[in-house]
């Protein structure tokens, strides 16, 4: 209180109004200091807050839309009609941005409206790698730290602070990819991810000893067709139970495969991953090169996410500099190169998209395809679809 008096009255010294000060009531004279030193203690906070986003690591990523049953017909449709062999986006981001923000970063890069369930889920390969080979009792360790409990949960994919009488959509989603990053999810906790364990292993011990199907199918010799083979598991054998056996036995509503959204990007993917088989999560920090986001699990629509640590080049390219600071200073994202056309939603994933997109250029055929052609052209209008490619600048 001393300091701040003082340093009020050097203040008030200069602008003449330190007699006024005095002749006030001392409860009064106390109070001004108290404000004084608040609104000190609030500034020294925003100056530590600027000095901490002017020193915000800033990280490249790598999205690139991608399905594994592209046909060479539909490879070529792609590349006339969309701009570009493939859809992808390069974005920056700041250290702290987590896996929820980015959810509604990649719906405005890629042309989506945030109205079908999503999921992140790590590599096949790194999965097993981190489970020790899909064991059960290594999955659980990492339960509320690395990985969501397999529930569809509505907390899971569905924030409620959306109004529909306030900002439009998009004005709501640029809100949620900006920082600061907090995403204050129940069904996260490490309380939730311990009860779920706890009654599952209820329902295991119940069931006991079940058969299973044999993941290990032999062909016959004889009829040159998968010969079916099951197996016996015991359900609360919880040391040497797989991943794969469990939800053989159990229907359960989601994969064990999801990462937590309140993790900040940079805490699981690292540009050049140096793991180990037994390295664990999160003392041994990030865990893969690539991890892929999932949404509609109806249409079906796979991003594959990499992540880059800025080389010298980049890091002396003026653009690249221009939008480091950028991020900095908006603590958000910042989109620096997009290829191909946006997409939208309904309209069947990649290979629907790429019939959209054939049957919209078509020319010439019946009145019907005519008609078929222009009504499909407002339906994408009404989702918002612009057959233009898109700026990157304006993206986000």
């Amino acid at each position: 209180m001393e300091t701040a008096r003082r340093m009020l009255h050097q203040s008030l010294a200069l602008t003449g109004l330190l007699e006024k000060l005095s002749r006030l009531p001392e409860e009064e004279q106390q109070e001004i200091i108290r404000l004084w030193e608040t609104g000190l203690e609030q500034k020294r906070k925003e100056e530590g807050c600027r000095q901490e986003e002017k020193n915000l690591k800033v990280y490249r990523l790598h999205l690139e839309l991608y399905s594994a049953w592209f046909l060479a017909s539909e490879q070529r449709i792609l590349e006339r009609y969309n701009g570009g062999e493939a859809i992808t986006r390069d974005i920056l981001i700041p250290e702290d941005m987590t896996f929820h923000a980015l959810h509604y970063a990649i719906q405005r890069l890629f042309g989506w409206r945030n109205s079908h369930l999503h999921q992140f889920c790590l590599e096949e390969e790194d999965f097993e790698r981190l489970t020790h080979g899909g064991k059960y009792k290594v999955w659980k360790r990492l339960a509320g730290y690395l990985f969501r409990v397999p529930t569809d949960d509505p907390g899971y994919f569905w924030d409620d602070d959306y109004d529909q009488d306030g900002p439009s959509g998009v004005r709501w989603m640029k809100k949620k990819y900006k920082g600061p990053y907090y995403y204050d999810s129940d069904v996260e906790t490490l309380e939730y991810a311990y009860d779920f364990i706890e009654e599952t292993e209820k329902t295991m011990k119940k069931i006991g000893t079940v058969t299973v199907p044999d993941y290990f199918e032999a062909v016959s010799e004889n009829t040159g067709k998968l010969m079916k083979r099951e197996k016996k598991v015991d359900l609360a054998d919880f040391e040497n139970l797989r991943l794969a056996d469990l939800q053989s036995a159990i229907i359960f509503d989601g994969s064990f495969n999801r990462i937590r959204e309140s993790l900040p990007v940079a805490s699981v993917l690292n540009s050049r991953a140096d793991i180990g088989e037994n390295s664990g999560y999160p003392d041994d920090g990030p865990v893969c090169n690539c991890i892929d986001y999932q949404y509609d699990f109806g249409d079906d629509w796979k991003v594959l996410i990499e992540l880059y640590t800025l080389s010298a080049a980049e890091s002396e390219d003026r653009r690249i500099l221009e939008a480091v600071q950028k991020v900095r200073a908006s603590h958000a994202p910042v989109c620096i190169e997009a290829v191909g056309k946006s997409v939208m939603d309904d309209v069947g994933g990649y290979r629907g998209y790429i019939s959209f997109l054939e049957t919209i250029n078509g020319c010439g055929g019946s009145d019907e395809e005519k008609e078929q052609r222009r009504n499909y052209r407002l339906w994408a209008a009404g989702q918002g679809w612009k057959n233009t490619k898109p700026s990157a600048e304006k993206l986000l």
